[in-house]
């Protein structure tokens, strides 16, 4: 629309100029009028489509934007966007290691236990906050002498306050004596992770798998890992289940590895994961900066920010694409 108004008004401005061109005066007052009349009509356009969107908003009861997610796998910062005050943040634990065996007859390495899960439905934050995600490492496998590594914790934090924290699981023993192992504890949260299994005399046990959103994980009870709690992605490892008796790495997010057979190390445990959920601004946010695209929102989402010569400056959301 904005186009054709550009269009319409050169090919008419054009013809006066043409039979007019000898004369300065009128030529400058026609570019005067030219440039006030073609700003005015873009900036009423611009505005009649801002309080349309807005209209058609309210009266339908309908939100441009679905609610979206931002996922971490791997430690970093999350920056909270312009017009976002209030989020949601899940977090999972690590998955532990599984434990190795001695070289010894009926010895096996005992499952580890799965990570926790932890959330917080409702957290106050402030835009352009800078949040520090850290997403625990898997524990290491357990060698034939020692025993698998604790899964370490999941958190999200201010500055040096702690926000929020999802327990790793334990790591499962190696079997070094005549004693039979002791198999991994899930991690402690809103849900927690599933226990590993102690195994059998011919095989190592099966890691514990992650908690859920809604339930616990589920513990091993024997050589195959337990899995995932429902909402949960971290299944235990199978004991003794890869490379020739070692014990199977635990599935991403925080599932705990299997322990080994005799002679065999144990399966690594899985690493945790961060998510953080947050309902999009649809409307108007005074103080603007620089352009931000609001990724996390949807892939046509872009804040533009009017930066005016003198006074205070205002986000306006860009509607690139009506979504269905």
């Amino acid at each position: 629309m904005v186009c054709h108004l550009i269009k319409d008004s050169v090919g008419f401005y054009l013809n006066i100029f043409v039979s007019l061109k000898h004369n300065r005066e009128i030529m400058k007052k026609i570019y005067i009028y030219f440039d006030s009349v073609l700003i005015n009509n873009i900036k009423s356009i611009l505005q009649y489509q801002i309080i349309l969107i807005a209209f058609l908003s309210n009266l339908f009861g309908f939100s441009l934007y679905a609610q979206s997610p931002s996922t971490f796998t791997s430690s970093g910062t999350w920056v909270c966007p312009q017009g976002v005050t209030s989020i949601q943040v899940e977090a999972w634990g690590a998955g532990g290691g599984g434990g190795g065996a001695a070289n010894t007859n009926n010895y096996r390495g005992a499952g580890g236990g799965g990570g926790a899960y932890q959330r917080i439905t409702s957290l106050t934050v402030m835009p352009g906050q800078s949040y520090t995600v850290t997403i625990g490492n898997g524990g290491i496998a357990g060698s034939t002498t020692a025993n698998g590594g604790a899964g370490e914790n999941s958190t999200f934090m201010l500055g040096a306050s702690t926000l929020l924290t999802a327990n790793g699981g334990s790591g499962g023993q190696t079997q070094t004596s005549a004693t039979a192992p002791t198999a991994g504890i899930g991690g402690n949260g809103t849900f927690n992770g599933g226990n590993g299994f102690i195994g059998t005399t011919s095989s190592g046990g099966g890691g514990g798998g992650s908690a859920g959103t809604s339930i616990n994980g589920i513990s091993a009870t024997s050589t195959t890992g337990g899995a995932s709690g429902t909402g949960g992605t971290g299944t235990g490892g199978n004991g003794g289940g890869c490379g020739g008796g070692e014990g199977c790495p635990g599935v991403n997010y925080g599932g705990a590895g299997g322990g080994g057979n005799k002679n065999k190390v144990g399966g690594f445990g899985a690493g945790g994961f961060i998510r953080i959920t947050f309902p999009c601004p649809v409307n108007t946010i005074a103080d603007a900066g620089s352009n931000q695209s609001l990724t996390a929102c949807a892939t046509t989402a872009t804040l533009a920010g009017n930066t005016p010569a003198f006074g205070t400056g205002t986000w306006t959301l860009i509607y690139q694409e009506l979504q269905q």
